[in-house]
């Protein structure tokens, strides 16, 4: 007798399968498909990840994948490996916005609880630029490419607004397009670093060996002020001889060490023991855009604690 499933648990395995097939594998049939997504939570992305992975493993120990290993093509944007490049490419710009690629997980949110629903990302093609556009090609659908850039100023911006926009979403959800992105310079020589910062959000970015650590604490100091710039005029510019103090520290988590802008901001990353392999930070201090808040937080209790039943000490 066949198991009967969820109407959002078969949207899973159909998501599933179409991954595969994109991808240009071979594909279990829906039974292992299903055990699979049982064993990831139902997580689609996770459990393509895992036939990719065996697949892999199996032409290279059979020998058939040493031409697709060994052969150069334009889809690499770093990594000897489009499909590893594209899912590091999905699972960061999850990081980074807090939304998801994975259809059937907001379908289940939306219906099974209570819960406010995930933000969407578009469904992006897992593999490498030529198999998205040879897979364009063979099922006649519209190829739609994404290319973003941590040199842009408005980097951080457009992920979190224009490809978490729900309309944008919708379009690019439908059969008609194959959706492929990436970020020319996400090399494999780049860093990787997240951040914690004191209000508790959390940032990840690539850099440059290369990059100042100057760099790293003005990418921290604008960041928190990026989500308010559509809202916030600005008026003029630098006052004369105006040089600005960052009030924070970056901390390494083990071993602990406190890395000063003073000390090491004319550096580059490469030359800083602790940063020259990226690193998982922890901002302490005052970071612009944080500062207020947890201000405000802070006189609230004490006035909390100072005023009386009526109001008064």
């Amino acid at each position: 007798m066949a198991t009967q499933r969820t109407p959002s648990q078969q949207d899973a395995i159909a998501s599933l399968r179409s991954v595969l097939q994109g991808s240009s594998g071979s594909v279990p049939d829906d039974e292992m498909l299903a055990t699979l997504l049982e064993v990831e939570g139902w997580d689609v992305t996770r459990a393509a990840r895992l036939v990719e992975e065996d697949s892999t493993a199996e032409r290279r120990r059979s020998g058939a994948d040493d031409e697709t290993i060994a052969s150069p093509g334009p889809q690499r944007l770093g990594s000897s490996d489009p499909r590893d490049n594209a899912e590091t490419f999905v699972r960061e710009l999850e990081e980074q916005t807090g939304a998801t690629t994975d259809a059937s997980a907001v379908s289940r949110q939306d219906s099974g609880t209570r819960a406010p629903v995930p933000t969407r990302l578009p469904p992006f093609f897992i593999g490498g630029y030529a198999d998205a556009l040879k897979a364009a090609k063979e099922q006649i659908k519209i190829l739609a490419i994404v290319l973003v850039s941590r040199e842009h100023g408005d980097d951080d911006r457009f992920k979190q607004n224009t490809l978490t926009d729900g309309d944008l979403v919708d379009l690019l959800s439908k059969d008609d397009f194959i959706v492929w992105g990436g970020d020319p310079l996400s090399t494999s020589d780049s860093i990787r670093f997240s951040f914690r910062l004191p209000g508790g959000k959390t940032l990840t970015r690539r850099f440059s060996p290369a990059d100042s650590v100057a760099a790293v604490f003005a990418f921290v100091e604008t960041s928190s002020r990026a989500s308010d710039a559509d809202s916030t005029a600005v008026h003029g510019g630098k006052p004369d001889n105006y040089e600005h103090e960052h009030r924070f520290s970056l901390v390494t988590g083990y071993p602990r060490k406190r890395i000063e802008f003073s000390g090491a901001g004319a550096k580059q990353l490469k030359d800083v023991d602790g940063l020259s392999q990226g690193a998982s930070l922890i901002v302490e201090g005052q970071v612009l855009g944080e500062q207020q808040a947890g201000a405000t937080d802070d006189e609230t209790t004490d006035d909390d604690e100072d005023e009386g039943p009526n109001g008064s000490t």
